[in-house]
């Protein structure tokens, strides 16, 4: 076969123009330290690594989301840790005060009482990065307030009890706080059961005494009504000392329509509810978890965790000192019934900073793994692309001299 001067032109130029798109090629990647430029150069390899970077963000949103709750948590552990400190130098300043030999200095007992219930007080009112530890998830006030004339502790916004949580990982959320209400609130635990064969309409009835934040006295009644299998409506009034009702509201219940257990309350998910009426400075939650339905007969009856706040007690005992009054045997039960709940918080918040820490150990590495498996599809290896690149400049500038000698003359070389 007969190779002609032509074809030999074409087959020259064509390496020539193939060794320059290689070496502008692997200028690109070096430059970008990417052998992927684009989704054609490996469509396969590009949507796995589309993958792993989505998941590298994820991950990243998540190691966030824990850096900024560490000084929350850690926040939230030293004010309790302050008020754990001012609670146990209360009982034993109580047990001091009911010693007969210190019958002359109750009212030096009284201060102190009054300057351990500022240090709480101010425990109770820290804030870290503009949100106040026990605010729940109102940041709008301060929580808790002293009134002008001393005399009561009350509850500076409406609700407490919000729960702040932080997205941890792939639908995994961490409360991360210790709500005012968890801690110093007074909560109404509701127990027991309706019987399943009740019939429609059928009514049951319970209350529970509840206070103020000045100790006055109301009722708080609970009525049930069955609207249907899974349903019951209830209706609430809290009643003061004169029979005049201060507070009422009807609830819509639903159950679960085979555990029997409660699943929302007026169409959402919760089984508790914050009652207020600042007006008359009642503030405490009605909790509903523990109620459900089944083929018991019907019993249903309400606790309170609670008579009155810690603050409020404290004033109590210190205005009992004041007037030269024995402290009272209930009210030191109250102090130490506050004192296991602040430590069972304490307990909770140092396995919150736990699961933290070990969240934040683990996407670390996971972090690591994604990066490495991210730099395996696309990372060029910088040294054996340079000397590639060498290889075919040198391949280039070989053909260059064997065209030169190669390749026909032309007009121009007689010029």
């Amino acid at each position: 076969m007969r190779i002609s001067d032509l074809l030999m032109n074409k087959t020259y130029l064509n390496g020539i123009a193939n060794n320059k798109s290689r070496m502008d090629l692997l200028s690109k990647q070096i430059a970008s330290q990417s052998s992927i430029l684009k989704p054609s150069d490996s469509p396969i390899g590009t949507a796995r690594v589309l993958r792993l970077e989505d998941k590298l963000s994820n991950t990243d949103l998540y190691l966030k989301n824990i850096q900024n709750s560490f000084g929350f948590v850690n926040e939230t552990i030293r004010g309790m840790e302050s008020i754990e400190t001012e609670i146990t130098n209360i009982l034993v300043k109580l047990t001091e005060a009911n010693n007969p030999i210190n019958s002359e200095n109750r009212a030096n007992y009284a201060d102190q009482l009054e300057h351990a219930l500022n240090s709480i007080l101010t425990s109770a009112n820290m804030s870290y990065d503009g949100k106040y530890i026990f605010g729940g998830t109102a940041f709008s006030a301060q929580p808790f307030v002293l009134s002008n004339d001393r005399s009561a502790v009350l509850q500076n916004v409406n609700d407490i009890s919000g729960k702040s949580l932080v997205k941890i990982g792939n639908g995994v959320n961490l409360k991360t706080n210790i709500s005012g209400a968890e801690l110093f609130g007074t909560i109404l635990t509701q127990q027991g059961s309706f019987n399943s064969a009740d019939a429609v309409g059928s009514l049951t009835s319970t209350n529970q005494t509840v206070y103020d934040a000045y100790g006055n006295q109301f009722n708080l009644n609970l009525e049930y009504e069955k609207v249907s299998d899974k349903e019951y409506k209830l209706t609430y009034s809290i009643v003061d000392s004169d029979s005049n009702t201060v507070k009422s509201d009807t609830l819509n219940l639903s159950f679960d329509e085979y555990s029997g257990n409660l699943i929302e309350i007026n169409g959402s998910s919760a089984t508790e509810i914050s009652i207020n009426s600042s007006s008359h400075k009642l503030n405490f939650i009605l909790d509903l978890n523990a109620i459900g339905i089944d083929s018991s007969s019907t019993s249903i009856s309400v606790s309170a965790n609670q008579e009155r706040d810690i603050f409020n007690t404290i004033i109590k005992i210190r205005d009992d000192l004041k007037n030269g009054l024995n402290v009272n045997d209930n009210d030191i039960n109250d102090i130490k019934i506050f004192h296991q709940r602040l430590l069972n918080r304490m307990s909770e918040a140092g396995y919150t900073y736990n699961t933290l820490d070990n969240t934040n150990s683990l996407l670390d590495n996971q972090r690591i793994e994604i990066e490495s498996m991210i730099s395996a599809e696309k990372d060029v290896d910088i040294a054996k692309a340079i000397i590639e690149m060498q290889n075919y400049d040198y391949l280039l500038q070989v053909s260059y001299k064997m065209s030169a000698m190669i390749l026909p003359k032309s007009l121009l070389d007689f010029l």
